[in-house]
């Protein structure tokens, strides 16, 4: 215990950004977990597509979505978000799974759908990334 009070002391400044890192990492799992819109890996979302139509969101910028998307993905970008959720309406009551580049940005356009009255909202956990290493096709 001597030792570990000596290193802290020693070290200030790096245990100190240790924290900090720390509790940065575990507020964005507290928030990953409590925000209502569930992950969903590359191969549940598939499941959800093909057994309950769920509809894929495309939420990146339109020239990402042109080099390749998920089949029948609709595109309406993060940096638009607000304004183009109105063409998601008819897919209120149906699954929506929400795909990003890397899983950062659909928690948040979830949360807005949540907010809009929107009841089966995912969002593909590690984005098109994850999609993409797993081998998942992608139309062009």
């Amino acid at each position: 215990m001597n030792q570990l009070v000596e290193f802290i002391g020693n070290h200030l400044i790096l245990v100190t950004l240790w924290i900090a890192v720390a509790s940065f990492l575990i507020v964005l799992v507290m928030q990953g977990k409590f925000n209502g819109v569930k992950a969903l890996s590359s191969q549940q979302t598939v499941n959800l597509m093909n057994r309950e139509n769920a509809k894929v969101i495309d939420i990146r910028p339109v020239n990402e979505f042109k080099k390749g998307h998920i089949i029948d993905a609709i595109n309406v970008p993060f940096s638009s978000f607000d304004e183009g959720k109105s063409k998601l309406e008819k897919f209120k009551d149906k699954p929506i799974v929400l795909a990003c580049v890397a899983g950062l940005h659909s928690g948040q356009a979830g949360m807005t759908l949540k907010k809009s009255g929107f009841s089966q909202i995912y969002r593909l956990n590690g984005g098109m990334n994850a999609w993409i290493n797993d081998k998942l096709p992608l139309h062009r």
